[in-house]
């Protein structure tokens, strides 16, 4: 599947408003979530879909704790460009709507933001690392 089909496939899920749709063969499986606010395509050869649900990965989050995850597979980025100062650091307060980090995924740059306001308590990747979806890439201590 080239970048035109997966075009017409989101498009498809767009025209007949659908929160969600699957599309799964022996090679690939992509999918398409849609919520109000954000938009989400996962794509992976099945073969790495299929290994991937054997790996139980164990969630750093605590009780007044959130997780931002990886709303899509691609590349990590801390900050706007290379040698400008990181969007956030550990100890930082961001308020609900702070862009945390970019993830190019396809050559587009989609910034990741936080959900609820609070301090940056852990920061769980590295700047240019590939990211899978749904990756734990922060903690954020919730405000009270």
């Amino acid at each position: 599947m080239d970048f035109k089909e997966i075009e017409k496939f989101i498009d498809l899920a767009k025209k007949k408003s659908l929160q969600e749709l699957s599309y799964k063969d022996e090679k690939l499986s992509l999918k398409v979530s849609f919520s109000t606010s954000e938009k989400v395509v996962t794509y992976a050869p099945t073969d790495r879909v299929e290994s991937s649900k054997k790996i139980e990965k164990k969630s750093k989050v605590v009780t007044g704790t959130y997780a931002v995850k990886a709303p899509l597979v691609g590349t990590f980025y801390n900050a706007s460009a290379p040698g400008e100062a990181p969007f956030v650091k550990v100890g930082d307060h961001v308020s609900a709507g702070t862009t945390l980090c970019i993830v190019e995924a396809m050559k587009i740059m989609n910034e990741i933001e936080a959900e609820y306001a609070g301090v940056v308590k852990e920061i769980l990747i590295k700047n240019e690392d590939f990211v899978e979806y749904a990756q734990e890439l922060f903690i954020i201590e919730k405000d009270s």
